[in-house]
């Protein structure tokens, strides 16, 4: 089974889904695939109900979790949103064999920074790139720093870049924003391309 690559981003306000799911099948390419879209209270899964496209706002204003999942050919790929207070939290995830690979991981990394570049910066808050990621955000970016697990990129982290970050973490500075990269990865951002 594949590590599941996930991209957290908080965003100032809502985005439309259809643009996220652009970047996803710009990447999965022209796969068979079957979506499911589902609502609910809270990761435990409390009253989930299977909703349609036009419900996700609805229900998203009243504050239930939406997980949109597609099946395909070599895997699932799929994303979620919440909100949080004043903020949306978003979650891209891609659970393919194909990630495992570096470069192919090292060209979705990329590939992402384009496409916040050109298409949601203006709405971009944070953004946290992993796999089999633990990113619980709650306006606090210190104790999410702190109590995150497997990140590999972090766009925009507004900390303290102390000692102990930077031991674990490289500086890399893209349009007037600080991305840190795990020491520990061979992953090449392609700042000039972006």
């Amino acid at each position: 089974m594949a590590e599941v690559v996930e991209i957290n981003f908080i965003c100032k306000d809502e985005l439309k889904l259809d643009i996220l799911r652009e970047f996803i099948h710009k990447e999965i390419g022209d796969c068979c695939r079957n979506e499911s879209i589902e609502a609910m209270d809270n990761w435990d899964y409390d009253h989930s109900i299977k909703i349609d496209s036009q419900e996700i706002s609805e229900y998203l204003f009243r504050n239930k979790i939406i997980c949109i999942e597609e099946k395909i050919e070599d895997g699932a790929v799929g994303i979620n949103v919440e909100r949080l207070e004043s903020s949306v939290y978003y979650t891209i995830w891609f659970n393919q064999k194909k990630y495992n690979n570096l470069s192919e991981y090292n060209n979705l990394i990329n590939q992402f920074l384009l496409f916040l570049n050109q298409e949601i910066r203006s709405h971009f808050l944070l953004c946290a790139i992993g796999k089999e990621v633990i990113f619980e955000f709650q306006n606090d970016y210190i104790n999410l720093f702190q109590k995150s697990h497997g990140i590999d990129i972090w766009i925009n982290l507004n900390i303290e870049l102390t000692d102990v970050i930077m031991q674990k973490y490289e500086i890399i500075n893209w349009d007037n924003s600080i991305v840190l990269k795990n020491r520990k990865l061979d992953i090449s951002i392609n700042v000039e391309s972006i």
